[in-house]
């Protein structure tokens, strides 16, 4: 009897340790998916998140006027009426010359003039007005402002993010498999514009007896590699 007894402990105690093993796993798997939820939450609702985008506004060659009065080149959703012109210069650099009356700040300091750049090379210029905010950048060679506002409506009435609850089962370890030569492939942006993206390798794993292969890419040599998963809720 004590043997069997012995026995029965020296088997069970492995499945014990397997099971709180199995169950620490999936704790700590939910906390980091809840964790990785509210970041993005934060992200979003930060002042300069995404939420806070009013407008993304292509640039023509010349001067152009800028504001929130419809009778301006470029119209913004929000900000003075006559905030000042805008003139792009055949070399793709940015400039901004302020109205009078109107004050726009530059990390803080008030500029008449602000010397925007090309969205490329540089250290990016923000220029400020109240709570509207726009710097310059580059689709393809066009330029174009993006404009931010904190006191969006976007994220003045957010009500956060509706998820499924969290499926530890969807906890996958995949084998990266390297590419011997990275693959390049065309991502078609939301305004139609394609850009190269370079493919490095896969992710290969099986789920309910398929074989499964998963492409990230990658932008830019310093960017991380990300994949781009849709379903057939998101249209086209």
């Amino acid at each position: 009897m004590k043997i069997f007894s012995m026995l029965m402990l020296a088997i069970g105690l492995p499945v014990a340790l397997a099971a709180t093993e199995g169950a620490t796993k999936t704790v700590d798997y939910t906390h980091e998916i809840d964790a990785a939820r509210a970041k993005r939450v934060q992200r979003l609702t930060a002042p300069d998140g995404w939420l806070t985008l009013i407008g993304l506004h292509f640039l023509t060659p010349g001067e152009s006027t800028l504001g929130s009065a419809k009778d301006n080149a470029v119209v913004l959703a929000a900000g003075p009426e006559r905030l000042g012109t805008v003139s792009l210069a055949a070399a793709g650099n940015v400039t901004l010359s302020v109205a009078p009356g109107v004050e726009v700040r530059v990390n803080g300091e008030l500029l008449r003039t602000v010397e925007l750049g090309d969205g490329v090379h540089g250290k990016q210029v923000v220029a400020a007005v109240g709570t509207v905010n726009f710097h310059v950048i580059d689709r393809g060679g066009r330029k174009a402002l993006r404009v931010k506002d904190s006191e969006g409506p976007r994220r003045v009435h957010f009500v956060g993010i509706d998820y499924f609850p969290t499926d530890p089962a969807w906890r996958i370890e995949a084998e990266w498999v390297a590419f011997d030569q990275p693959r390049t492939v065309q991502i078609r942006n939301i305004i139609g514009q394609e850009s190269p993206a370079q493919i490095l390798g896969k992710a290969v794993f099986t789920r309910d007896g398929h074989t499964m292969e998963l492409l990230p890419i990658q932008e830019t040599p310093e960017d991380e590699l990300f994949f781009v998963i849709s379903d057939l809720t998101s249209g086209e």
